[in-house]
């Protein structure tokens, strides 16, 4: 059990990385097969997505020294995946968006993120290998093209609460 956060500064890009330069031993596990789903009910009242939407689900989980902190759903509209990018996803570990750039030119220029924070639920502590329900952090992002023109990505994130934090910076000019 680690006593604080780790200090993630790439939280919104690619923290993977800086958990490597770190000195951890780190991975990303596929979490079972990819499935033709629409998108949770959450996801549609929080981001204004459309409810009839099918999407190609990919399950994943981030594993530091053989403990996994981070598990996630990537959720892909059909359209921009079905055919090879689809197969390819279900046979590896295939950048799926740099695929569809590739494919259909389709470039990822607005991110929408939400953060909340909660207990773990059963299925999470079974999953994350907890003995209490540890507090996690969720972050729920949609990635669109530029100008919100298209929705490219929807991922659904639960993030160990011991290992991630959430930190920015910015001016104040409320008190100037």
């Amino acid at each position: 059990m680690r006593k604080g956060a780790v200090r993630l500064s790439n939280i919104q890009q690619n923290w993977m990385q800086d958990i490597i330069a770190m000195g951890y031993n780190a991975r990303t596990e596929n979490r079972g097969d990819v499935e033709i789903t629409t998108l949770p009910e959450e996801a549609i009242n929080a981001f204004h997505l459309p409810p009839a939407q099918q999407f190609a689900k990919r399950s994943r989980m981030t594993v530091v020294d053989n403990a996994p902190i981070c598990i996630w759903s990537s959720y892909y509209p059909l359209s921009l995946v079905e055919g090879e990018i689809l197969e390819e996803m279900r046979q590896s570990s295939t950048d799926v968006v740099q695929r569809i750039k590739e494919k259909h030119g389709a470039i990822i220029r607005v991110v929408r993120e939400r953060y909340t924070a909660r207990a773990t639920t059963p299925e999470e502590q079974t999953l994350l290998r907890l003995v209490t329900d540890d507090p996690v952090l969720i972050l729920q992002r949609a990635s669109y093209t530029q100008g919100k023109q298209s929705l490219v990505l929807f991922s659904d994130m639960v993030l160990l609460g011991s290992w991630f934090a959430s930190e920015r910076e910015y001016n104040v000019d409320t008190w100037g």
